[in-house]
């Protein structure tokens, strides 16, 4: 028996409508999850081209709902479904992990019944984001040991230290560090919460080659119970205070520096560092959400 792939809807409540078989409502022939590009060249003559133009076009997500006469109330709860939702995202589980995009609705074609009472609709969605896959993880307060790979600063000059027994380590003691490894085909977003004391926070992600891919110098304090939440994802790039449930956006309020890049992704080809260190001593904690990035899975 072969492995079936799983479809899913899911809302911005995080409620969600299965359309894998043997759900009353099932979806086949599912299209739009491959890789396609639009490419220009110019020549340069004897068999030579370069590349001029590299676009991603924006290729539906189509497939063919499924369904029997008697379960023609759960079609009419899937338009519900798809209608009523601010934000819907498609869920894709090829094998063991769930991948993801947001997707907004572009049609829904009926057909008629046939000779066995089963119906058909055409489902076509406009994908907003590649497919992605978001993975949870804690950011954690390491104190290292004496073998951990020490990200230092000198004259300006971001570089690492090595000895035979190297092993990836965070970056100055007491700060908030995370490694990422690579993954994905798109340099990953990520969103990331801290909550507690913190004068003028300084985010910064760093590869292992010494690269910094970008800095986050917040020009704000925060007090024991209140949250920096910072968002890289392409579609929703921010910096926020929240404080008992009320938002300050940072960058609006021009207290985020934006002569570097605020908003760095993790890179694909090389392990990379985050962390949170600010002029006086961290006691808060910190979650963070990566978003790996792929053109097909």
């Amino acid at each position: 028996m072969g492995y079936t792939s799983q479809y899913v809807l899911e809302n911005e409540k995080g409620e969600r409508f299965n359309l894998t078989a043997p759900a009353p409502l099932f979806l086949v022939n599912v299209q739009g999850l491959g890789i396609t590009t639009k490419r220009s060249y110019a020549s340069l003559g004897g068999g030579f081209f370069r590349r001029i133009e590299d676009e991603i076009p924006q290729d539906p997500i189509t497939g063919d709902v499924i369904y029997s006469d008697a379960a023609y109330s759960n079609y009419q709860a899937l338009v519900s479904f798809i209608l009523q939702a601010k934000l819907l995202y498609f869920c894709y589980t090829p094998l063991d992990t769930e991948y993801r995009c947001r997707v907004e609705l572009n049609r829904i074609a009926k057909g008629a019944r046939d000779g066995a009472g089963g119906m058909r609709a055409n489902l076509s969605f406009h994908a907003l984001t590649p497919l992605y896959e978001p993975v949870a993880t804690e950011v954690a307060i390491d104190t290292g040991g004496p073998h951990a790979k020490a990200y230092l600063e000198h004259s300006g000059e971001y570089y690492y230290t090595y000895d035979d027994d190297l092993v990836y380590g965070p970056e100055i003691t007491g700060d908030l560090s995370r490694q990422i490894y690579p993954a994905g085909h798109i340099p990953s977003g990520w969103l990331l919460r801290y909550t507690g004391f913190a004068e003028h926070p300084v985010v910064r992600l760093v590869g292992a080659s010494g690269t910094v891919y970008g800095e986050c110098h917040v020009l704000e304090d925060f007090d024991t119970g209140e949250t920096l939440e910072i968002s890289t994802a392409i579609d929703d790039c921010h910096v926020y205070k929240i404080v008992n449930g009320v938002t300050e956006d940072l960058v609006y309020n021009n207290k985020v520096l934006m002569s570097i890049d605020p908003y760095p992704r993790a890179p694909v080809d090389e392990m990379s560092v985050l962390t949170i260190d600010a002029e006086e001593t961290l006691g808060g904690a910190a979650s963070l959400t990566l978003y790996r990035y792929y053109r097909s899975v």
